[in-house]
């Protein structure tokens, strides 16, 4: 049987690997794993090994508002765009 590697405390992209939650639906080894905006996911191992998974979901947010508006934060104008 092929000795699995630890990679508790890794980093991936936003994600850091907390425990191992044995085998998914697919036999692939399953991680949980803490992002850095605060949610706990459970990933393939496979895919965050190869960088497929790289976040909870808060990247693919994170880059779509800023895709749509910008550097600006949402919600606020610059003072150009206040009309003052």
């Amino acid at each position: 049987m092929k000795k699995e590697t630890d990679i508790t405390g890794q980093r991936f992209g936003r994600l850091v690997a907390v425990r191992s939650v044995g085998k998914g639906n697919s036999f692939q080894l399953q991680w949980e794993c803490r992002c850095d905006c605060g949610m706990t996911v459970v990933v393939n191992k496979k895919n965050l090994l190869s960088g497929h998974t790289r976040s909870c979901g808060c990247l693919r947010r994170d880059m779509l508002i800023l895709r749509n508006y910008g550097r600006a934060t949402v919600g606020h104008q610059s003072q150009e765009g206040a009309g003052v």
